[in-house]
């Protein structure tokens, strides 16, 4: 899907790219800077390009207004949140992109505004000119949030990916008036912007908005705080909104920082009293969060939270059978969804398949209390399929079992397979049994198990039996 959606967004900027392209070259009226030739029409249809492409980059991050019109627009269930994160880092790219062509251009230009039309120097046009200058200071910051985006940045120095990161207030200060700066003028001397910043106005005005109203939420207590292996920690908090199962939120705890949100899956269920939210400890940030609540046990600190925010998962009720797949801390968005199945009784889907996989036996504890619940209430078409993943060799996995009584996850009945899951093997299950299926297929795991689940939906998907491929991430 996603090659799908480069080739759609490639011929997009082609198209635009061309349109200034020739609407630079075929205008009457800039026959005097038309002597430049190909330079000029080149910065041009990259220009155009760039009075569209950044107010495009935005959109992903107007969450609750995307969260909104998922739901009284159906297609968009296809394209967001599935493909968010990925449709906001294509849109940078393709500034990065599209702004050494600009500026490449206009650096030939320059030399051509001086040696071919003599009408000013280079020095002066490079800069002295309003629009080079707001130029340059655009590719710095747009240099400055590139350089700490990686995802090895955003993984272990979130701080540092976050403060660079808002020099993306420098660069939209800067980018509606990059225009006005106006080196393109008519033969008459009458400025030709593209007026970038009336197309960026109404998503900047939104986006500025949900930024507001997120730090105006009111403050909510931490209740309890429940510590596990692998660095994880979950917390509940009051309650103050209705979501729906596998949602997520943005918290802040100004103990730690007084600006940063970090998004969080919801893993408690609508019906219950309280929000929880399981956090795994990567970065900066969740270190001192955790060793925070730690030493201060007996005064737990005020958070905020915003949200609720569409995930895929959320869709579940489109499909009428639904793979789920989850790597250690990735199951938390499928335990509220079957935690809340369980509650009501509903049989939302006809069959649901949860595969859960982990390297570490500790690591099934994390939700053993509602593996149990699980257990206690399952319906007969809920499967779980549990595998670990840690490497022993055959006398090692029956010296486990026979001394740990690792058959079994702790205090359930609900069995462990050792190895990796044969993924072809359990969608030929929907193959052999169904016809004219559309089955759901959720991820919430690393890149390599997305591709190998993927790689399986777009194989065994037939005309009797459609596997559709959901992939949940924030990176």
């Amino acid at each position: 899907m996603n090659l799908v959606y480069l080739g759609g967004w490639i011929i997009f900027q082609l198209s635009i790219f061309t349109l200034g392209f020739f609407l630079q070259k075929n205008n009457v009226d800039l026959t005097l800077l038309n002597q430049l030739n190909l330079s000029v029409f080149i910065s041009r249809g990259a220009g155009l390009c760039l009075a569209i492409t950044p107010a495009m980059m935005i959109i992903p991050m107007c969450r609750h207004t995307i969260t909104l019109l998922r739901n009284y627009i159906p297609w968009m269930n296809n394209v967001f949140p599935d493909f968010s994160v990925y449709f906001h880092k294509l849109c940078a790219y393709t500034i990065l992109f599209w702004s050494l062509v600009h500026m490449t251009g206009h650096y030939f230009n320059f030399y051509g505004v001086e040696t071919i039309i003599k009408i000013n120097s280079m020095f002066n046009l490079h800069y002295t000119i309003y629009a080079s200058v707001s130029g340059h200071i655009m590719m710095i910051s747009f240099f400055v949030i590139f350089s700490f985006s990686g995802l090895y940045f955003r993984k272990y120095y979130f701080e540092l990916f976050w403060y660079t990161h808002h020099a993306f207030i420098i660069f939209f200060i800067v980018y509606p008036l990059h225009g006005i700066g106006c080196f393109v003028k008519t033969n008459t001397g009458k400025c030709l912007p593209y007026f970038s910043g009336f197309i960026m106005a109404p998503v900047l005005f939104i986006y500025i908005i949900e930024r507001l109203v997120r730090e105006l939420r009111p403050l909510s207590m931490i209740r309890n705080v429940s510590y596990h292996s692998g660095d994880i920690f979950k917390i509940q908090f009051d309650k103050n909104l209705n979501y729906k199962p596998g949602q997520y939120l943005l918290i802040k705890c100004d103990a730690i920082s007084t600006n940063q949100w970090h998004p969080f899956t919801i893993s408690s269920s609508p019906l219950d009293p309280y929000i929880e939210v399981t956090i795994r400890c990567l970065g900066d940030w969740t270190y001192k969060f955790r060793n925070f609540l730690i030493d201060n046990k007996q005064n737990l600190p005020y958070i905020q939270y915003d949200g609720k925010f569409g995930s895929p998962i959320d869709t579940i009720t489109d499909y009428d059978s639904v793979i789920l797949v989850a790597s250690g801390i990735g199951i938390t968005p499928y335990m509220s969804m079957i935690k809340y199945i369980i509650q009501t009784q509903k049989e939302l889907v006809k069959k649901i398949d949860l595969i859960w996989i982990n390297r570490d036996k500790d690591y099934f504890d994390w939700f053993n209390e509602e593996l149990t619940f699980f257990e206690e209430n399952l319906s007969n078409n809920i499967n779980f399929h549990m595998y670990l993943t840690e490497q022993y060799d055959e006398d090692r996995v029956k010296f486990i079992v026979e001394q740990e009584h690792l058959t079994y996850i702790t205090d359930t009945c609900i069995p462990i397979n050792y190895g990796r899951p044969d993924f072809k093997k359990i969608f030929n299950k929907y193959i052999s049994n169904n016809n004219n299926m559309k089955v759901g297929c959720f991820v919430c795991s690393s890149k390599p198990v997305e591709k190998i689940v993927k790689d399986t939906c777009d194989k065994l998907s037939n005309k009797n039996v459609s596997f559709i491929f959901k992939a949940e991430s924030f990176s």
